[in-house]
């Protein structure tokens, strides 16, 4: 099987296991779905939504093969460094099937935000992900407060404004 037959298999694969998700998406007003994921580097401690309680969260679904999230990376990057890390952060949830894909993409994005392995895409279909990426922006209690479906580069003036509304409650 020539490799982009085969990556095109995996990507299909990929799309079959996460867009099968719940009929019930989280929404904004929902509490934030809890989870614990492994980090993307193997070295770091695992990825827990509770370690994030008390700050704004900005959670995006991404996988190495989708474009969209490859421009964004860098602008959340941007998006991260506007406010204190002790009242706002972002976090990555990728959804490749294999460890290493995400690794070698992350050494080619630099970004300085964590990143988990959501292997198997089971917190992508409690959060309802049907389009990569997809972000929810999570306030300090808990609660999500904005969910962008297939996220583009042009909603970054939409979610500025909502985590500086969140920041400075």
């Amino acid at each position: 099987m020539k490799p982009i037959a085969r990556s095109a298999l995996a990507c299909g694969a990929l799309a079959l296991m996460v867009w099968a998700a719940p009929a019930s998406a989280v929404q904004a007003g929902d509490p934030a779905p809890g989870f614990t994921l492994p980090a993307v580097d193997a070295e770091a401690a695992p990825i827990a939504l509770a370690d994030y309680r008390g700050k704004v969260l900005y959670l995006e679904f991404w996988s190495s093969w989708c474009v969209p999230c490859r421009r964004s990376m860098p602008e959340l990057d941007a998006l991260r460094a506007n406010w204190p890390q002790e009242k706002f952060e972002v976090v990555g949830l990728n959804l490749d099937t294999h460890r290493p894909d995400a690794v070698r993409f992350l050494e080619r994005v630099s970004i300085g935000y964590p990143n988990a392995l959501d292997l198997g895409g089971g917190t992508a279909r409690r959060y309802g992900v049907s389009a990569l990426p997809a972000a929810f922006i999570i306030n300090a209690e808990g609660v999500v407060e904005l969910v962008l479906k297939g996220a583009q580069t042009e909603d970054f003036t939409l979610i500025n404004g909502v985590v500086e509304s969140l920041v400075s409650r």
